[in-house]
């Protein structure tokens, strides 16, 4: 996963970069930080986004794979990294929103990601994850091995190596308990710190 990050980094600053990358690096950032499904990341809707000066957070509407009957589907939520700008997740946001303004005219225009060809219709769920297995291609890693859905385990897997508790990646993951976690998701990869997103990011 530092292969990706070291990738999102060195592309042009977000004003510079093309509408076709800029959406790539968005959205695998915030797979990264916030390890959503892909599912939720369809769902993502500027109907349903609070913007602080922190951090931003989108209410999930619909059915996912975790919803519970009866009760509201877990917020995504992202937080700035003042450490490095050029990879700060709210930042990105920001400057995805402001280039895409002029396309959004219609109400299910509303959801955050859209095509990049006209007519920019929301982006499926299929789109989002082949956007996501391009990025990781892109930073050099082998596609065939890894796919899209790869961005949880590995962005679980950094937050557990740098000791982050796990009560607290079970509840970003939206995993219901730790063997679900420990099967499919904990890989072993080697540093330590604390917060979720600092740890995926540092």
């Amino acid at each position: 996963m530092d292969t990706v990050i070291t990738y999102l980094k060195q592309l042009p600053t977000n004003t510079e970069n093309t509408i076709k990358s800029l959406t790539l690096k968005t959205i695998t950032l915030i797979a990264l930080v916030a390890i959503p499904r892909a599912k939720e990341l369809q769902n993502l809707d500027l109907k349903w986004m609070i913007k602080k000066q922190n951090h931003i957070e989108f209410q999930i509407e619909g059915t996912v794979k975790h919803s519970r009957q009866g009760k509201q589907n877990p917020p995504i939520i992202i937080h700035r990294f003042e450490e490095d700008t050029s990879i700060c997740p709210v930042q990105t946001v920001v400057d995805y929103l402001k280039i895409t303004e002029p396309w959004r005219q219609t109400a299910e225009q509303s959801k955050l990601f859209l095509t990049t060809i006209k007519p920019h219709s929301p982006a499926t769920k299929t789109t989002i994850s082949n956007w996501i297995k391009q990025t990781l291609k892109l930073a050099g890693i082998d596609t065939q091995q890894f796919t899209a859905h790869s961005t949880r385990s590995a962005a679980a897997s950094k937050a557990e190596s740098r000791s982050l508790p796990r009560e607290i990646i079970l509840a970003r993951g939206n995993w219901k308990n730790k063997s679900t976690f420990e099967r499919f998701y904990n890989r072993k990869v080697y540093t330590k710190e604390k917060t979720f997103q600092n740890s995926v990011l540092k």
